[in-house]
């Protein structure tokens, strides 16, 4: 995170003379609804909070009067977390099945293993707003609101193993049901999304030009995976992108 800061302030010398440059800690909540997310979380141990994480944040702002300005954010949130198939075990042959818990007990236990993955989850997004402030910038208090256009940046690993749902098969000699089990790599890395986002908060000066700053952001945003993820992993297309962000810092007033 802080290359990228590097790296927008060597291209962006319009940020030397911007009127406040902010520096942040958030906590991101994905809204993790849909598609991909679905699926893992009706097969998989994972939950909603497994994604929940800390971000930084860096912004600045261009006034272009008392109560309005430009605003240009960026944040980085990566996450990543092992889940499990619970109520299956995993057989290892020529080829891996997975049969049901309740079958354990005829399965030889030096073959066994439990069906598991990886995921991980990159979401990166910039962020071009009008931010006003409705009481101005003087004064001891000075809310905000403001929302725009994002550009996101985002990237999905999944690394382990993949029960096959959609094709079932028989084991006659343990009269189970069983699924084949596949290891898997699958990427999609450093691709593009257009979404839009809105947000509210508040600027408390607590220094000579520097203020605390608090704030509450929302954002939406659909990603789509190539042809080659969408057949790998049953038929998934879309993941979304979108999630709150609770974030504080502090102002550094020019």
């Amino acid at each position: 995170m802080l290359a990228v800061i590097f790296v927008l302030i060597l291209i962006n010398p319009v940020m030397i003379f911007s009127d406040t440059v902010s520096f942040r800690i958030g906590y991101f909540i994905p809204r993790a609804e849909g598609s991909l997310w679905d699926i893992e979380f009706e097969n998989m141990t994972f939950n909603k909070p497994d994604f929940h994480n800390t971000l930084f944040s860096f912004s600045y702002d261009y006034f272009l009067s008392n109560r309005i300005s430009l605003n240009l954010a960026v944040n980085g949130y990566n996450k990543q977390e092992v889940g499990s198939y619970p109520g299956f075990i995993g057989l290892q042959t020529f080829q891996d099945w997975a049969y049901p818990e309740a079958f354990e007990d005829q399965l030889f236990p030096d073959f066994t293993f439990t069906p598991s993955h990886a995921l991980s989850v990159s979401i990166t997004p910039v962020q071009a707003s009008i931010k006003f402030t409705p009481l101005g910038r003087a004064g001891k208090f000075i809310p905000y609101i403001g929302g725009g256009i994002s550009l996101y940046v985002w990237s999905v690993i999944i690394r382990g193993d993949i029960i096959d749902f959609e094709n079932e098969q028989y084991d006659p000699d343990r009269d189970a049901p069983v699924f084949p089990v596949y290891q898997v790599n699958v990427r999609e890395e450093s691709k593009f999304a257009v979404g839009y986002h809105g947000f509210a908060g508040v600027m408390i000066p607590v220094a000579n030009r520097i203020s605390f700053d608090g704030g509450f952001r929302f954002h939406s945003a659909e990603g789509r995976f190539s042809q080659d993820f969408y057949s790998q992993f049953f038929g998934v297309d879309t993941f979304d992108l979108s999630g709150y962000t609770i974030t504080v810092g502090l102002n550094y007033w020019f």
